[in-house]
């Protein structure tokens, strides 16, 4: 058994970013729990920053308990909240990352926090952590990159259909640029608006104004506790996204669940304002603090779900909620919102097959993660060998 000070340093190089067109890493871009990055939503124009390169580990020194951390596949430069740790040995980086991805990294990392509010790691107490000095790293080091990217490649497809639909919809149902009996953008092309009274806001000629309810059902079957089942609560629904990449088990519930089905469409009923929607990913159950929800007609399945996810349904949410600590919207606010529809434009838009990639690839990613966090301490001990 060794450190981590025997196989990697601190990078301590600094490169001034003035002009220069460079991959820049924060910590509000390192995704939690183990997955990866996201593209960065701010770059600066001017300031020195710690340089990192391909096959250095990028660890959030934020919230170790976040679980932050990402194995470079470019250079680039790093902000001050983010330590990055080069390998004495390129060779050896992806081993010294499988390492530093076994949860029993992040609790020793929280043993040695300084701070309450924002409690940060520290550097030496990081660099102390044992890696066992096995005869295959770069095997074990091999495989585990090779789930990783998996995982990566499953999460990239779904955020990026997520984020096509999106715009897709915002471009038929709110600019009202759907194509017309021409293949033209409809508004943008003079179609003809009509002021709406109900909605206080023009929409195509033909739209008629809908409610929720008119397109989706609450679900409300109690589960019976006979099995122990997959669970979706709003632990592990994430913020901001339709993919629901983690799961709990119904054996850490005693009462307030219900059955869910592949597919069903589920919103996070307290506090609106985190904006948690998504697909289910799976049979099994959901908490009761989780409104889930089908379409009456399958033709609106993508429509009900991107609306529900949109940003201008959770203003309405956020708008409809009651209390102050844990505030909570109703099932019945939910489907007392009204929007323009029209049920031909509705059936175009759910040619895309959303439900079913992001539902698989969800499934992939939940098996695959469950499966690397297994494996990955008996690879380490020894328990477990990669044969040639």
């Amino acid at each position: 058994m060794k450190k981590l000070m025997n196989y990697a340093i601190y990078s301590n190089e600094k490169l001034s970013i003035d002009g220069l067109d460079v991959f820049y890493v924060g910590v509000e871009n390192i995704l939690p729990n183990k997955k990866g990055i996201k593209p960065s939503s701010f770059v600066p124009k001017t300031g020195k920053y710690t340089k990192f390169e391909k096959y250095d580990i990028l660890l959030g020194n934020i919230g170790p308990y976040l679980k932050k951390i990402w194995l470079a596949d470019k250079s680039g430069l790093a902000s001050p909240d983010v330590l990055v740790i080069k390998p004495l040995e390129s060779r050896f980086g992806k081993y010294i990352y499988a390492n530093l991805l076994n949860d029993s990294f992040f609790q020793y990392a929280m043993l040695g926090v300084k701070g309450s509010i924002l409690p940060r790691c520290d550097k030496n107490h990081i660099m102390n952590y044992s890696i066992p000095d096995v005869k295959n790293k770069e095997k074990i080091g091999d495989f585990i990159y090779f789930i990783n990217k998996k995982i990566e490649l499953n999460n990239k497809i779904n955020d990026n259909l997520e984020k096509q639909s999106k715009l897709l919809y915002d471009y038929w149902f709110t600019q009202f640029d759907f194509p017309d009996e021409n293949g033209n953008p409809y508004k943008s092309s003079g179609g003809e608006m009509v002021f709406n009274e109900e909605l206080k806001r023009y929409i195509p000629n033909g739209w008629s104004v809908k409610k929720m309810s008119d397109i989706i059902l609450k679900k409300s079957n109690p589960f019976n506790f006979k099995s122990i089942e997959p669970t979706i609560d709003l632990s592990v629904m994430p913020q901001n996204s339709i993919s629901l990449t983690t799961a709990n088990t119904s054996s850490n519930f005693s009462t307030n669940l219900f059955t869910m089905i592949e597919g069903d469409i589920l919103f996070g009923s307290i506090r609106p304002y985190l904006r948690k929607a998504g697909i289910a990913p799976f049979n099994g159950v959901v908490a009761g603090t989780i409104y889930s929800f089908i379409p009456k007609f399958q033709y609106d399945y993508n429509f009900a779900l991107i609306t529900i996810s949109s940003d201008s349904f959770f203003e309405y949410a956020i708008n409809q909620s009651q209390g102050t600590k844990m505030p909570i919207v109703s099932s019945q606010s939910i489907l007392s919102y009204k929007f323009p529809y029209n049920k031909e434009i509705s059936k175009k838009f759910n040619i895309l097959n959303i439900k079913n990639i992001i539902a698989k690839n969800s499934q992939q990613i939940i098996y695959l993660t469950s499966l690397r966090d297994y494996l990955l301490p008996l690879l380490l001990n020894g328990q477990v060998t990669i044969e040639d």
